[in-house]
Parts: structure tokens; C-alpha cells; sequence
């Protein structure tokens, strides 16, 4: 294969063939032939664009947000429910915009806990330490 041959994947940076629609190492979309993936002067791969950077902090977010989301909603279970359960229904309408799904999932689990706790409470009514 010559280099006429090739082109550089536009996210990985990786040598593929030319006609390549999608990378065989990350998977990423390649342009259409038509458009040039080198410095038509010197022959040279364009430099490799980051990734969105934007898209990596909001994922970061959303992991953190739904990690103490589901946090807030368990301890929920066991200590002051209404406060713990409110808290996971907060980050849950937070996740929303990110992933919708995963949201309303995180609220329902948030509500549906925080009332078992509330309830569990009632039950075992207050408990007094050291005797």
C-alpha cells in the first residue's frame, strides 16, 4: 500500500486505507474520499483534532451526578429518608439533561426509597443507643 493508498484517521490518527468509511482501530466515521484528509503541499496528515473536550467534562458530570444520585437515594434507605431522598430526585431532574433515561430512572428509585425509608422508620420507631 502507497501512500495515495492511505489517509489518517480523523480521530485516532492511525494509518488506514484510503476508501475506508469507518477506522478499523476506533471506529470513527471517516470523511468522503473526495475530501483530503493531508496538506495537499507537503503530503503530511492533518494534526489530529481533540476529541470534544466538552463531551468529556460533561460526561465526567454525569457520572459524578448519577454516583451520588444513587448514593443519596440508598442511604435514603437507612437515614433521614426525606432528606437523602430529595437529594436523589434533585440530581435525577439534573441527569436529565444529560441522559434521560437514567434521570428518571434515578428519580423513581430516589421516591420509591425515600418512602421505604420513611416507612421503615415509622416501624422501628426511635432507637436509643447504649441500652
Amino acid at each position: 500500500m502507497n501512500n495515495n493508498d492511505e489517509k489518517y484517521c480523523v480521530k485516532c490518527g492511525k494509518k488506514i486505507p484510503k476508501e475506508t468509511k469507518f477506522c478499523p482501530y476506533c471506529g470513527a466515521k471517516q470523511p468522503s474520499p473526495a475530501s483530503n484528509q493531508t496538506d495537499s503541499e507537503h503530503g503530511m496528515p492533518r494534526p489530529i483534532q481533540p476529541g470534544n473536550v466538552q463531551n468529556d467534562k460533561n460526561k465526567t458530570a454525569s457520572n459524578l451526578i448519577l454516583i451520588f444520585g444513587w448514593l443519596s437515594a440508598g442511604v435514603s434507605l437507612l437515614f433521614v429518608p426525606f432528606l437523602f431522598g430529595i437529594i436523589g430526585v434533585v440530581l435525577g431532574v439534573i441527569e436529565l439533561k444529560y441522559h434521560e433515561t437514567a434521570g428518571i430512572l434515578l428519580i423513581i428509585a430516589s421516591v420509591i426509597l425515600m418512602i421505604f425509608g420513611i416507612i421503615l422508620g415509622l416501624i422501628m420507631g426511635p432507637q436509643e443507643f447504649g441500652r
